[in-house]
């Protein structure tokens, strides 16, 4: 049974005063029916009077008696109640104060989170701009750096650490990217006698699926080999591009819907973001590509550009696409079936 919190004191505490009236008002009444059934009257105060008295009330009188330890008992209780009632209300407000600090640190921690991108996208403006990037713009900062940088979700999270994990997945597909480009290189006639047309033939069955030798042979030697290399490339990372244009926040350009030029560009964007966003330090050196192995990467992709007709197409039109190209082979097996 609870206190209630409108009263101040035992005297408003209804079980106090149910303990003295209860017995009262059962001696009372069963005075009453003793007085009744034994036909007693009464008398002036005397010797003989009191001990008829005492004689014939000596229950009622104990039962209104035992009202004084029950109205103890239920002041103590009384107390009890109150002292378990402080006890709750002082858990309450500790709670609540520790609710409130917690809060209160949360907020300071999101102003803190929020100076720092006003910072950062005022930096990044800069980053685009020395990077050249053509596809990732300055209005893609909060985006981005939410993603490198989680926004806070209690008092205690780092605002100022960069998402390692993040970063290692971004490296890993420049790691991958740079595999696969030195792989397809790796396929020329100089090295191998064959190795070139191994690619095209590659190329023409992921396109057409129902040719001829002839109808092979005819497109193996209309095909610019740099085209393949390109177009093989882009086909073979498309996928994990995408999932990880996603994971840093930008748009991703797909080498099925997109003009083939802007696929590559947007594909060098990210390797020049990755190498932006990276704090300074040893601890980051090691998801740095080498001077050498960029300047390598680089000069393998330019020259493909160079000797390839894409490029010339790209200045031409500027939405030269996959299915552009695609188109340009077709046209290519209806001219040789004149």
């Amino acid at each position: 049974m609870g206190v209630n919190n409108k009263f101040s004191g035992v005297f408003c505490y209804p079980v106090f005063w149910f303990s003295i009236i209860l017995p009262m008002m059962t001696a009372i009444t069963l005075m009453v029916f003793i007085i009744f059934n034994d036909n007693l009257s009464p008398e002036w105060p005397s010797k003989d009077s009191l001990g008829v008295f005492l004689k014939y009330m000596e229950v009622p009188l104990w039962i209104f008696g035992s009202s004084i330890p029950l109205a103890t008992l239920a002041a103590a209780n009384y107390r009890a109640i109150q002292f378990q009632e402080n006890l709750d209300f002082q858990k309450r407000n500790l709670d609540f104060q520790k609710i409130n600090l917690e809060r209160q640190e949360l907020e300071h921690v999101f102003d803190l989170y929020h100076k720092e991108l006003t910072l950062f996208k005022e930096q990044f403006e800069a980053v685009v701009h020395n990077g050249k990037f053509r596809h990732i713009r300055p209005e893609d900062a909060t985006m981005i750096y939410s993603r490198f940088y989680p926004k806070p979700k209690q008092g205690g999270d780092s605002i100022f650490k960069i998402d390692k994990i993040k970063v290692e997945y971004v490296f890993e597909f420049i790691k991958l990217v740079e595999r696969q480009v030195f792989l397809v290189a790796k396929y020329n006639e100089v090295m191998k006698v064959g190795s070139e047309s191994k690619l095209k033939i590659i190329l023409i069955e992921n396109f057409f699926s129902n040719l001829s030798q002839e109808q092979k042979e005819v497109l193996m030697g209309e095909l610019n080999i740099y085209d393949v290399k390109i177009i093989i490339l882009l086909s073979m990372i498309d996928e994990q591009f995408s999932l990880v244009c996603n994971a840093v926040g930008i748009k991703h350009y797909s080498i099925g819907g997109s003009p083939i030029m802007v696929v590559i560009e947007s594909l060098l964007d990210v390797f020049g973001l990755h190498s932006s966003i990276l704090p300074e330090g040893d601890d980051y050196n090691k998801y740095r590509l080498s001077q050498e192995r960029r300047v390598d990467f680089v000069e393998v992709i330019k020259h493909w550009l160079i000797y390839s007709s894409i490029e010339r197409n790209h200045n031409k039109n500027k939405d030269y696409s996959m299915l552009d190209f695609v188109s340009y082979l077709k046209l290519i097996l209806v001219k040789a079936s004149l």
